[in-house]
């Protein structure tokens, strides 16, 4: 059940430059708290490090040198043990009302997915609630998740044309498993897509130019799994 009891309630950041009163207000607000107890709450103070970011904003509005040490501080009290790491990421997956940036830079700064078992990633992975691009950037969750994130990609028929994608969208910086190098899976990935789409009697040709315009040698392809002109 969410915490509905918020702390932070943030207006665009616009808002604060129009009018810097009433970001010295929110600051006076938060420069005093030790922790929140909401996903809510840490999501907008998330959004808040973002913004002291933008030099035009910092220049303008922050107030206190010291705010972004202090939101650190606060979301580092706030989710320090396992058993809340877990709670804030069922409350994710469960309700619709986060931002989805900002809780994956919450789940990978603070380290949420070190507290989740295999069967946790699952369900994220399953989910509609996932940004599986960013959280490849990451290595460390990669090699922990590594056999769920294989099995994922072979078997979960909603997300084939995603996987697809993020594959061919792939860059130096996107971690892999080991266990996805000369396994063939982006073969079976692509033969599974062909196969559905045929007996729906669907062709999502844009996609299919997509993977035959793909080249890589991590990835290799049998193009005679199309078997019409595209």
């Amino acid at each position: 059940m969410i915490n509905t009891n918020n702390k932070i309630k943030l207006d665009k950041k616009s808002y604060y430059l129009s009018f810097p009163k009433k970001w010295e207000e929110l600051i006076s607000k938060i420069m005093p708290l030790s922790v929140v107890t909401n996903l809510s709450d840490m999501l907008e103070l998330v959004e808040i490090l973002q913004w002291i970011k933008d030099k035009k904003f910092f220049d303008k509005v922050i107030l206190d040198d010291n705010l972004e040490k202090k939101i650190y501080n606060i979301l580092r009290k706030s989710i320090s043990s396992k058993e809340k790491k877990k709670e804030l990421f069922q409350i994710y997956l469960s309700e619709d009302e986060f931002n989805t940036n900002n809780f994956h830079k919450l789940f990978v700064k603070f380290k949420i997915w070190d507290s989740l078992e295999d069967s946790d990633f699952k369900e994220y992975l399953s989910s509609n609630k996932r940004n599986l691009k960013y959280l490849m950037r990451d290595k460390k969750i990669i090699e922990k998740f590594s056999k769920v994130i294989y099995d994922s990609f072979l078997t979960d028929s909603m997300h084939t044309s995603d996987n697809i994608i993020l594959i061919m969208n792939s860059d130096k910086a996107t971690n892999f498993p080991n266990s996805f190098l000369n396994s063939g899976i982006f073969q079976i990935m692509v033969e599974k897509l062909v196969s559905t789409q045929s007996q729906a009697g669907t062709r999502s040709i844009s996609l299919y130019q997509q993977i035959l315009d793909f080249k890589s040698s991590i990835f290799p392809l049998n193009e005679s799994i199309f078997n019409y002109r595209l």
